[in-house]
């Protein structure tokens, strides 16, 4: 069975989809997103009310059972038992179904002239380049560790074994990593104006080296000993992560630069508000 946040993930991910095209006219849609979220979740989760109910419990256990509870976000297909070994993988995925909901919801808002001036397109901007940029250089990162059979490596940091496992932890590892980086960017940067691939480098760059100090040569042989009981050398000097880092800093770091200016120059909206803001 898969976990609860993931039914409910996936059910507010459906529901914000499906009402998306309503925000572009209706501006009530928008006012309700929060509560759009919460109706989606519930919407998922409701099979499962069998765990709580007081009365008919066996009942609307044996609903449970049936392919019609597909009709709540997909809520049997998920419970299968050929998806009960990939719970984190499960999870990973309907918190990234969720984040591109968010975006596509968000991006309809702004797109409508709800969200105010140019930076609530500047923010969406932001998302969508970071998830982008972020699977770039995560794929690049992760291509390597495939080549050189190093991408199980990774899953037994989480205590796992497998190369699916490693890909996933990957992929989320690229999405924390890159908001962060993206974060230092706009805060370096007051107008939010990421768009200068040397800059993006820079910071990307230096992000992965502060992090394969702390996490790879500190944190590291810590964690494998405290939960793993594995021993690994105090300092870990692991070179070869450290050229991983560098390499997912730089592409992660040169592309959201990239994208930034991509963005920038197919959105005139924010060059029409400016210029009309510095008329009067």
């Amino acid at each position: 069975m898969a976990p609860a946040i993931v039914h409910f993930l996936v059910g507010a991910s459906l529901l914000l989809l499906l009402t998306a095209p309503l925000a572009l006219r209706f501006g009530t849609v928008r006012r309700y997103q929060l509560w759009l979220i919460l109706a989606g979740g519930l919407w998922g989760l409701l099979p499962d009310v069998h765990y709580v109910a007081p009365v008919l419990d066996r009942t609307l256990e044996s609903l449970h059972d049936s392919r019609w509870v597909d009709l709540f976000a997909f809520h049997y297909t998920l419970d299968q038992p050929a998806l009960t070994g990939m719970a984190l993988e499960l999870i990973v995925g309907s918190i990234l179904l969720f984040l591109v909901a968010i975006t596509v919801f968000t991006a309809a808002w702004s797109r409508s002239g709800s969200t105010s001036g140019s930076r609530g397109s500047q923010f969406v901007a932001a998302i969508v380049c970071v998830a982008l940029a972020a699977l770039i250089a995560g794929t690049a990162l992760g291509a390597g560790l495939y080549a050189t059979n190093r991408l199980e490596s990774v899953a037994t940091l989480y205590g796992r074994e497998s190369a699916r496992a490693g890909a996933t932890l990957l992929l989320a590892w690229s999405v924390v990593t890159g908001a962060g980086i993206a974060a230092i960017i706009a805060l370096a940067d007051e107008t939010m104006r990421a768009t200068d691939p040397v800059a993006g480098i820079s910071v990307g760059m230096l992000v992965a080296a502060v992090g394969w100090l702390f996490g790879i040569v500190v944190a590291l042989p810590l964690w494998m000993q405290r939960f793993f009981e594995l021993s690994r050398p105090f300092p870990y000097l692991h070179w070869q992560s450290l050229i991983g880092l560098l390499v997912f800093g730089f592409v992660f770091g040169c592309c959201y630069s990239l994208l930034r200016r991509l963005f920038e120059s197919i959105t005139p909206g924010e060059t029409e508000v400016q210029a009309s803001s510095s008329t009067q």
